[in-house]
C-alpha cells in the first residue's frame, strides 16, 4: 500500500503532466475534481457523500466564483 506522501507525490506529478500535455483549464479542473470523489469513494460511506458533495461545483460555477472574488477584492 502507498504511503500518503507517496500518492499525493503521484498526484502532484499527474496534475503537472497535464499542465504539460497542453490540457484546457477546464479539463483539469475536471479532472482534480474527479480524482477527489475517487479519493473520496474510498471513505465509509456516510463520510464518502459528504467529502464528494464538496466537489461538485460545475467549472461554469467555480469561474463566475472565480470572477466574483475578483470583482470584490477589488481585482
Amino acid at each position: 500500500m502507498l504511503k500518503h506522501s507517496s500518492i499525493r507525490s503521484l498526484s502532484c506529478l499527474g496534475f503537472h503532466l497535464l499542465l504539460l500535455s497542453g490540457c484546457s483549464s477546464e479539463q483539469i479542473y475536471t479532472a482534480i475534481q474527479d480524482n477527489q470523489r475517487f479519493e473520496c469513494s474510498k471513505m465509509p460511506e456516510a463520510q464518502a457523500e459528504d467529502c464528494a458533495s464538496q466537489y461538485d461545483t460545475s467549472y461554469s460555477e467555480y469561474e463566475e466564483a472565480l470572477e466574483s472574488a475578483a470583482k470584490e477584492g477589488g481585482g
